[in-house]
């Protein structure tokens, strides 16, 4: 079998949407005849699968893209939506090739224009994203497959990166995007003892530096590591936050907490609850007395479940396996 899979920001980014791509195709090799990842950045350490980079601008990229792709092509994942989605359709139907989209881009816009764009299967993360694009689109083809977490990469046995701030210390890994609400995040832990370490780049991090160090003096810090080095960053804290926005469908970095034993403070919404479990406590993040004593309370408290064995229900592998399912099946339609 021969994938191609689109990705624009990989080898740029290294958000959720890029770690699906990587380790998504790193898992397919051994099973398939090619797998080619089309990207604008270089090829990311551990790639096993062929990287085919086009330093162009997105538009640029999407007009390229599909002039190098395989005539013998059997599936198509397209995984920057809009226009890519709806080029990556046409594509499909004129070389018969099957088209595969995956909702990394959450309850919103571009998830209703995949739908809409009628993919051989539409990939929900969660049951909820499932039912919410049943809703959207009740014609499309949804099934379930979750992301997963590298769970060899990720534990608690890995040496802790050594951090300038005092202890206890609660992290939260996500792009530095309103989205991601980390303002919310940076008022609640003021209410705290605890410190704050944001790892990530955006947009707002001007914004949320100065807000850091003006509520936490001396107990805020913003970096950012590359995939390598983050192993290292979940041991050393001593818990996870998640305050994302409701819509956001899924939240990789989650995994990769658990994995690693940090229990879990996320957003009291479907997903988070969804995907945590046990795992962790939830709170609304917009009620930030609310958020602070969910978080004070989490510093010293066990969850119900262990973190790690609650990561341990979200592999790559079993994530690849399903994949491999869901291709065999749309190839014999």
């Amino acid at each position: 079998m021969h994938l191609a899979f689109l990705s624009y920001y990989s080898g740029k980014n290294n958000r959720g949407a890029e770690t699906y791509v990587h380790e998504l195709a790193n898992h397919l090799v051994p099973s398939a005849a090619s797998v080619t990842v089309f990207q604008s950045g270089p090829p990311r350490v551990g790639s096993n699968y062929h990287t085919r980079t086009l330093a162009l601008s997105l538009p640029e990229f999407n007009r390229r893209v599909f002039s190098l792709l395989s005539p013998n092509l059997d599936v198509l994942i397209p995984a920057n939506g809009r226009f890519q989605s709806l080029f990556a359709k046409f594509w499909s139907l004129h070389h018969r090739a099957r088209i595969v989209i995956s909702g990394q881009s959450g309850l919103g816009l571009d998830d209703r224009l995949n739908l809409w764009c009628f993919p051989d299967t539409f990939v929900g993360l969660t049951d909820f994203q499932c039912r919410w694009a049943k809703k959207t689109n009740p014609f499309a083809k949804v099934t379930h497959i979750p992301n997963g977490v590298n769970l060899e990469a990720f534990s608690a046995r890995v040496s802790p990166l050594t951090l300038d701030l005092p202890r206890p210390v609660i992290l939260y890994v996500a792009a530095l995007e309103s989205i991601k609400r980390q303002e919310l995040l940076i008022r609640a832990v003021a209410r705290t003892p605890a410190s704050l370490l944001l790892v990530g780049r955006g947009s707002q991090f001007d914004k949320l530096n100065r807000l850091g160090h003006r509520l936490l003096p001396r107990r805020f810090q913003i970096s950012a590591f590359s995939p390598s080095q983050m192993p290292a960053v979940y041991p050393a804290a001593d818990l996870f936050a998640y305050p994302t926005s409701p819509f956001e469908s899924f939240g990789i970095s989650m995994l990769e907490a658990m994995a690693c034993g940090l229990p879990v403070v996320a957003a009291d919404d479907p997903i988070r609850r969804e995907i945590v479990g046990g795992a962790g406590w939830f709170a609304d993040p917009a009620d930030t007395a609310g958020f602070a004593r969910t978080l004070t309370a989490a510093l010293t408290g066990q969850p119900a479940v262990s973190p790690r064995d609650r990561a341990a229900e979200f592999s790559w592998a079993a994530s690849a396996t399903a994949y491999e399912k869901l291709f065999a099946s749309i190839r014999t339609v």
